[in-house]
């Protein structure tokens, strides 16, 4: 036996581990981001002209859809490594929020001047 083996009691470089808590954190603090994104295009919808409660729209609502899906990813990854359960929601967040504002666009030009 090499002298580098005695003792070693904790697990294999690279193995899944017990998981980590760093992701779930990075998918709340989008949650609460995009809580604050719906908060401020509801307030623009109440108080503002339609025109800007539009323009509001096109961050609130991704910033809302992203948060929502990043705690979801979190979660799912939670016993991945550090690096893969950090990415995952950050990653999963981010692609929403671009689909989002893909789908705004097209609702606010093609679907919205019909209505």
């Amino acid at each position: 036996m090499r002298g580098d083996e005695v003792g070693r009691t904790g697990p294999t470089p690279g193995a899944p581990s017990e998981g980590t808590w760093a992701g779930v954190i990075v998918g709340g603090v989008m949650l609460v981001l995009g809580l604050f994104g719906l908060a401020a295009t509801l307030l623009a919808a109440v108080i503002a002209s339609e025109s800007d409660a539009v323009s509001v729209s096109y961050v609130g609502v991704p910033l809302a859809l992203g948060g929502m899906i990043a705690p979801v990813a979190a979660l799912l990854v939670r016993r991945q490594q550090m690096t893969v359960a950090v990415a995952v929601p950050v990653g999963c967040g981010c692609a929403t929020m671009v689909a989002g504002i893909v789908g705004l666009v097209v609702f606010f030009t093609a679907i919205w001047p019909s209505l």
